[in-house]
């Protein structure tokens, strides 16, 4: 078992979800990550010109301002994504590609790992990673943690004390 200690938690991965498996799929797993985190981007900064506003600071209330006044049940589409807005989230489904992906408002770099996974899910490319996890959401969960003390993806400190990860940008590299 590996065990780290954060600030705010303490990690333990356990022996259903070795160490071994992560590194046979170490870079598809990553180059999962970059592709999930380059289309939530791309798809985020269109959804903001389609509210017709800038990526900024307050971003999170202009954006909550803009859906309320502008959609019903903080639900609409643009282009081939259908979105839908619960609590800090954004929720993006293309209808035609069949991806996800979810933004958090208030830390649009952050990874949630349920999310990542229906992107993986979408690709054909990645199915040997998805085995490798069983489909499972817990599983990807202790890869990522895997890919934080590795230093691939970093743990990002925040007031909500929630596990929010994020792919870094600078790697060691050790890779």
């Amino acid at each position: 078992m590996v065990t780290e200690i954060r600030p705010s938690q303490t990690i333990c991965i356990e022996k259903d979800i070795e160490t071994s498996y992560l590194y046979v799929h170490k870079r598809d797993l990553i180059d999962g990550i970059i592709e999930y985190t380059d289309l939530r981007n791309n798809v985020f900064e269109n959804f903001l010109k389609h509210l017709n506003l800038t990526n900024s600071e307050s971003v999170f209330s202009e954006v909550l301002k803009e859906i309320r006044q502008t959609v019903k049940f903080n639900k609409g589409t643009f282009g081939d994504w259908s979105y839908w807005q619960h609590g800090g989230d954004i929720e993006f489904n293309n209808t035609k590609t069949e991806e996800h992906i979810n933004v958090l408002i208030y830390n649009t770099e952050s990874i949630k790992d349920w999310s990542l996974l229906k992107f993986l899910r979408a690709h054909d490319r990645y199915e040997m990673i998805l085995k490798t996890i069983s489909h499972k959401t817990e599983r990807l969960s202790k890869l990522m943690d895997l890919l934080v003390m590795d230093g691939s993806l970093i743990e990002v400190e925040n007031d909500m004390r929630m596990k929010l990860i994020t792919l870094n940008k600078k790697p060691r590299d050790n890779k």
